[in-house]
């Protein structure tokens, strides 16, 4: 997981580029961000002034359903900041890019419900 968190965060400056000036078919722009001990994703989303002051911030709305934060709920505006950020996604001509812890956690269930999995949600996760 950590692995699929660190490719994430590394690409993360070429998926915003590609969200700020997104070609025809490219949709459904998200976010994975840590809130304490969840992991949750937040779309639509927008760079802010940022949570910490220095202009590294974000903010969205939750589009996960928190188990452990009271304080959160789905469908609420949150803030973050961009260290909080472990993973993105998007669409494009039907296809998901990104979604990088996903494609670890599939790689943990049997292999039948995964296939299904990818191809309801139309995710191809490299080897």
């Amino acid at each position: 997981m950590n692995q699929a968190i660190q490719k994430a965060r590394d690409s993360l400056g070429a998926f915003m580029q590609i969200k700020e000036n997104p070609k025809s078919g490219a949709e459904r722009f998200e976010l994975k961000v840590s809130f304490s001990r969840e992991l949750m994703w937040v779309s639509p989303f927008r760079v802010s002034g940022g949570v910490n002051g220095k202009g590294d911030g974000f903010e969205g709305i939750l589009k996960s359903v928190p188990q452990y934060n009271p304080t959160l709920a789905w469908g609420k505006q949150v803030s973050f900041s961009r260290d909080q950020i472990v993973d993105w996604g998007y669409t494009k001509d039907g296809k998901r890019h990104g979604h990088f812890t996903t494609c670890v956690l599939l790689a943990r269930v049997k292999a039948d419900e995964a296939a299904k999995i990818s191809k309801d949600m139309k995710l191809e996760c490299a080897p």
